[in-house]
């Protein structure tokens, strides 16, 4: 995944390595590179929920819905495996600050835009105190003395988080309802069988390259040791983020009334208990670290050599980005009808989750593949970016109606201009790097 390998540090630097990158700081000193199984654990548990956020926990109910238990497993195995691999394609935590150091504004964008979706769909399936909730987070991470005091306990956190959400797990499973939508003859496919077919690919590059861009995963490899951090990755991922998204397979004939617009009052007040726990503590930590990546304004590290503080800043204009993504959800949840039918047969509630799957469809995993990813000729920075864009600019519109107009054949006009896209790059006599004897 790296476009080049990244600077060798001697042993002073590795053990306090410089940081250009004024978004993502480093860890803090004692998170440096840290061994052991407990760190392995903390470390899993971080990951695994905080990856545990409104897709892995209303996707499945929709696919299972539209698809059945296939489209439960199109979705499972690649976001395993593709998030697990992270840990062992990073192969050490030089190698993830370099990335973030190249690739901040996405890094940046992708904890924002994930953010604002965390709202919408809190304003869509439940407004009301837990939207004021989600604000708790906010004040936390943008108080830097507050920030410096909870940032060390997030693993932590996460560990207490993942058992709260197991205890609601085995709790669930005695309750009427549980599994419901698990047996293929309980509820009809509301689209083809051959949509599977359509769907996979984009789950499978999804899952696959958007990791890179998630901020959290690469604090996580960075604070641990290279076998320590491939542990905490297949843990986190393997069990712990499994875990979560089976528990999703068990409520989500509970949830499908609620999604397809009938009103929270459609499910039963100890499932409604359940799943306040799990989706509210999962949603909370998920907001809570990505902000913790948004509003770390300035932090002062010792560089090596000159043994001198450095203060990076986050850019202002960013905040205002991050606030109108939070505006918009709430505008949306009091003034807008999040429950009416549209003309494709979806919610409108619904129809807005899949324009930020879009998102998460296109313009992130073609940044991974288009920007991030080696390319087989040497490209500037600025000519991937250009081919980025225009691959952007095409194939939102083709995702969109394979996900919300339907057709859901479109997709494979996204999958053919990312295609074409990559071979621009690889294959391309434009946008070449130039070489010491042309200059």
């Amino acid at each position: 995944m790296t476009e080049a390998a990244p600077p060798r540090n001697d042993v002073k630097s590795a053990a306090m390595p410089a940081t250009r990158n004024p978004h993502i700081p480093l860890p803090a000193l004692g998170e440096l590179e840290r061994g052991g199984p407990w760190q392995a654990i903390r470390w899993a548990c971080f990951l695994g929920c905080s990856w545990t956020w409104v897709i892995g926990m209303v996707l499945p109910v929709l696919l299972l819905r539209d698809l059945g238990v296939w489209g439960w497993v199109i979705f499972a195995v690649p976001n395993v495996v593709g998030a697990a691999a992270m840990g062992t394609v990073l192969k050490s935590a030089a190698v993830s600050r370099f990335l973030t150091d190249r690739h901040a504004t996405a890094l940046y964008a992708f904890s924002a835009v994930t953010v604002g979706f965390q709202f919408y769909v809190v304003c869509w399936l439940a407004p009301g105190p837990w939207i004021a909730l989600l604000l708790l987070p906010m004040v936390g991470m943008a108080v830097p003395e507050a920030r410096r005091r909870i940032a060390p306990w997030l693993p932590a956190i996460g560990v207490a988080a993942a058992v709260l959400s197991w205890g609601a797990f085995s709790a669930a499973g005695r309750l009427e309802g549980a599994w419901l939508d698990v047996t293929c003859d309980t509820l009809p496919q509301r689209l083809p069988a051959t949509d599977l077919w359509f769907l996979a690919p984009g789950f499978l590059t999804g899952f696959a390259l958007c990791p890179y861009l998630d901020p959290t995963f690469h604090r996580a490899r960075q604070a641990t040791a290279p076998r320590t951090g491939r542990l905490a990755f297949m843990l986190g991922f393997g069990v712990v983020f499994c875990s979560m998204i089976v528990f999703t397979l068990m409520y989500a004939g509970v949830l499908r009334p609620l999604v397809n617009g009938e009103g929270a009052q459609t499910i039963a007040p100890p499932w409604r208990a359940l799943l306040g726990i799990h989706i509210g503590l999962q949603v909370f930590f998920t907001v809570t670290v990505h902000l913790r990546e948004l509003f770390r304004d300035a932090e002062r590290r010792p560089v090596a050599k000159a043994g001198q503080p450095v203060t990076s800043h986050a850019a202002g204009p960013r905040r205002h980005l991050l606030a109108l993504l939070l505006l918009a959800p709430v505008a949306f949840a009091l003034l807008g009808q999040p429950h009416a039918i549209t003309d494709a047969g979806l919610s409108a509630g619904e129809w807005g989750y899949r324009l930020f799957i879009t998102v998460y469809g296109v313009f992130f995993p073609g940044y991974v593949l288009l920007c991030m990813a080696p390319t087989l000729r040497p490209r500037t920075d600025a000519f991937r970016l250009q081919v980025f864009w225009i691959a952007a600019v095409l194939g939102t519109p083709l995702c969109v109606m394979g996900l919300i107009t339907g057709p859901m054949a479109w997709l494979l006009g996204l999958y053919a201009v990312l295609g074409v896209a990559r071979g621009v790059l690889d294959l391309g006599p434009w946008g070449g790097l130039r070489t010491q004897s042309a200059k």
